[in-house]
Parts: C-alpha cells; structure tokens; sequence
C-alpha cells in the first residue's frame, strides 16, 4: 500500500512540472514576438537624421534643385579647365625651355640640363662606345651604303645600315625602325629580288642620311600577333616605321 502511494505521488510531480515548464515555454514565446514598445523597430524613413553634412575646404555644399543637365554641366567645367591648361602651356613651355637654335653646339648646350633630367628620370646611363666597325656595302656616284657596328658596355653592339648620300654635309639625319616581322633589308627594300623602298628615295633625294637599326624580330609569333592586334613594329604600334628625325 505505501508502495503505491510512492508511485502516484511521483507521478504527480512529474504531471506538474511538466504543466509548469510548458506554460514558461509559451510565455517566452509570445514575448519574443511582441517585443516592447521601447524597443519597436522603426523605418529608415521615420529616423531623424544626424546633422551630419558638412564641406570640403575651398568646396560648397551641393545647391537643390539640381539641374537636370548636371552632367553635361560638369563635362563643360572640365572641358573649360583643360582647355585653359592648354592655352597656358606655351607660356611655361618657353619659360622652362628657352632652346637656342643659333647653331648645333648652341642648341645642345640649351636642352642638356632637360635630358640629364629625363635621363635621370628613366634611370638611364651614358653607354662607353667602343671603335665603330664600318664596312662598305655598296657605292655608288650618289650613294654610299654602309654596315656599321659599334660596340657597348657588357658585350652588346649597336648594328645598322647607313645610307649616306654623297655630299659634304647631309641636311639632316633619319633613324628608321622596320615593323617586327621584317629586317631591315626588307624593309629598305634592298633584300635580294626586292627595289628601293619609295620613303627610303625619296629621303636620299632630300639630301637625308638614312640609319636603319638592327631590332628584335618576331617572325615566329607575329601572324598570332598580327591577328590579336592590328600591327605590331617591334614595340611599336601602326604599320609604318617609326621615323626619328635628328640633326645631322
């Protein structure tokens, strides 16, 4: 009998802690979706917004209404300021570069305090040249055709064609660098079955003396080259040879 008595007053226990747990569970629950008034959640638009605008030195705040043309407004304001660097450009050009064109000595002595500065800015040295090495190609009553090699610091050589013109003094000196998928006797046009290139004539009938390096050629990787891009000359971008003009 008291055996009996145990097991219902066990039972019981359980039936109310259960009762008890079950209706905590339910009032956890309900707060957690009713949250307090205090701590209700309110739209981005009803917040107040901090005073927090402010302008950056030598700048003013942004005036409403904006105009409609806004950007057109803005690419006209820095059309404007190019524009006006641009028509300075003359005056701090002959204000930093006063070139003296008197003679060749002159002009050098002019513009060598710019090139020590490019130089420097290029991180280039000045190469020790060594005795050039020419050999006569060809020669002719108006022409004279020359391979001339000059070698540089660390085993490396300059290596050209030279046309000279037969004169005293050319007018005038021309360094012309062939596309990359030609040498240099393709591109003069003097390669075996080929005639003198027009621009190569035309510049000895000037009285012009016309160098044509030796450079880097691409013949392996050019098509895929050629077909990726429109042309490549050794670097160098365009069809043409890139011409550089200096006084002879």
């Amino acid at each position: 009998m008291g055996h009996k008595c145990y097991e219902t007053l066990l039972i019981s226990f359980v039936v109310v802690g259960l009762s008890v747990l079950a209706k905590e569970t339910k009032v956890r629950a309900e707060s957690r979706q009713q949250p307090k008034s205090a701590e209700k959640i309110t739209s981005p638009q009803t917040r107040p917004r901090e005073n927090t605008t402010f302008a950056l030195e030598g700048t003013d705040l942004l005036k409403l209404p904006v105009s409609k043309n806004i950007r057109e407004e803005q690419r006209q304001q820095i059309i404007r300021y190019f524009t006006e660097q641009i028509a300075a450009t003359p005056a701090k050009r002959d204000s930093r570069w006063q070139t003296n064109f008197s003679s060749l000595d002159a002009y050098k002595a002019s513009v060598q305090g710019h090139r020590n500065n490019l130089r420097a800015m290029l991180g280039l040295i000045e190469p020790k040249l060594g005795t050039p090495t020419i050999k006569v190609l060809r020669e002719e009553r108006n022409l004279r055709v020359e391979d001339v090699t000059i070698p540089i610091d660390s085993g490396f050589s300059a290596r050209a064609l030279l046309f000279l013109p037969h004169s005293s003094v050319p007018a005038a000196g021309v360094i012309a660098i062939p596309p990359a998928n030609e040498s240099r006797e393709e591109f003069a046009g003097i390669a075996e079955g080929m005639t003198p290139a027009k621009w190569l004539k035309t510049l000895l009938t000037q009285n012009v003396a016309v160098a044509v390096p030796v450079m880097t050629e691409r013949r392996d990787d050019y098509p895929y080259a050629s077909r990726r891009v429109t042309k490549t000359a050794g670097g160098f971008c365009g069809a043409q040879a890139l011409l550089w003009v200096a006084l002879w």
